[in-house]
């Protein structure tokens, strides 16, 4: 049952309004008659400041002190824009020292993997340029040895662009069709560098401790409580239990790849399927997850028949998708959490970096 809020006047904005009130009858007051009658119109002939003696008695804060703006305030509200330019300028000049140590960077991998090149960047033909682009793109790699992440090529190429197009180069090495070589060269580096960060961030789910999941639980990043802390927990749940091909190597999870099975001893457990069209295996090397009967609180057979039950009541067939959307006005207090549209690949990978990041700071703090 909703409740309209009831709203009060705030005390602090009644008593403004009613200095400011007051303070405009003092300027009618103050002002001549002819006010009225001027082309300038009212606001333009009062805007005067009062001499000494026509103004009245009162605290720096009152009426009188709100009806017009004095002059320290006016050298504030000009003040405003300085300091927009003191950030400007700072940003400004981080970037002009990124753009150089960038530069610097090309310029000794060049010398060092090029020695007989003794020509200025910006003097360099198009094709030559492209070349050694390609090259840097594909083989740098920082003082340690660890390769640049991809937004860090990224940066490389547009500080190379900028420094070219400072020194009257005529070519775009970002966008120009002379430098299709390099630029096709730091595509597909950078996917390959995105699909290796996958796979680390995949395996630091599956070696997941029993601890990193009791935090995440504490946290609230895994949850039964809400619609993406229950998402959260059935992908940790099964990436540990059955394995990270089951996402990493498939387009697609189905309601009817996992299983909820029962042995002879009357224990629950998941089983895994990896092709709907078969029939699941006896053997002993199917991948399954038992339940907790001992730990109700940190089950994954009860995490997920809990979730079949904030599924829609039609999507619990075998073709149905795995992941579902949360509905787009959703309450903890519904039954049904979500609808009946797939998870997208996009919010899964973000979901996956929800959880890498969280287990990724709490190492960090252990290690201080």
């Amino acid at each position: 049952m909703e409740t309209k809020a009831q709203f009060e006047p705030n005390p602090i904005l009644a008593f403004y309004d009613t200095a400011l009130t007051g303070a405009v009858h003092q300027q009618l007051q103050l002002c001549p008659a002819v006010c009225t009658s001027s082309g300038m119109g009212l606001a333009a002939n009062c805007a005067e400041i009062p001499t000494e003696e026509n103004k009245q008695p009162g605290p720096p804060n009152s009426a009188n002190s709100l009806a017009l703006p004095t002059l320290e305030n006016e050298n504030s509200e000009d003040n405003l824009p300085v300091t927009s330019n003191k950030k400007t300028l700072k940003k400004s000049e981080s970037k002009r020292i990124r753009n150089i140590g960038d530069i610097k960077m090309f310029r000794d991998w060049l010398a060092s993997h090029y020695p007989s090149e003794m020509r200025e960047i910006f003097t360099l033909p198009p094709a030559v340029l492209d070349n050694y682009l390609a090259s840097f793109y594909t083989r740098v790699r920082k003082q340690n040895g660890t390769e640049f992440s991809a937004n860090s090529l990224f940066f490389f190429q547009s500080s190379i662009d900028r420094y070219l197009k400072e020194h009257k180069y005529e070519y775009n090495v970002i966008k120009g069709p002379e430098f299709t070589a390099s630029q096709e060269a730091l595509k597909v580096k950078c996917q390959n560098l995105a699909q290796k960060e996958r796979e680390r961030d995949w395996n630091i789910l599956e070696n997941l401790t029993d601890k990193d999941v009791e935090d995440l639980r504490k946290k609230g990043i895994l949850s039964r409580m809400h619609p993406e802390g229950f998402l959260h927990l059935m992908l940790v749940n099964i990436i540990r239990g059955f394995g990270t091909n089951t996402h990493s190597q498939t387009p697609n999870l189905w309601w009817g790849q996992i299983v909820l099975k029962k042995n002879e001893e009357g224990l629950e457990y998941l089983e895994w399927k990896d092709d709907l069209n078969t029939q699941a295996s006896t053997e002993e090397s199917v991948l399954c997850i038992y339940a907790k009967p001992d730990n109700p609180g940190n089950c994954p057979v009860r995490d997920y028949k809990e979730y079949a039950k904030r599924r829609p009541l039609d999507m619990h067939h075998d073709r149905d998708p795995f992941y579902l959307s949360p509905k787009p006005l959703c309450c903890i207090w519904d039954q049904i959490w979500y609808c009946r549209k797939s998870l997208t690949k996009t919010k899964m990978e973000k979901m996956m970096k929800v959880i890498v990041q969280q287990v990724k700071g709490s190492e960090k703090k252990s290690m201080k």
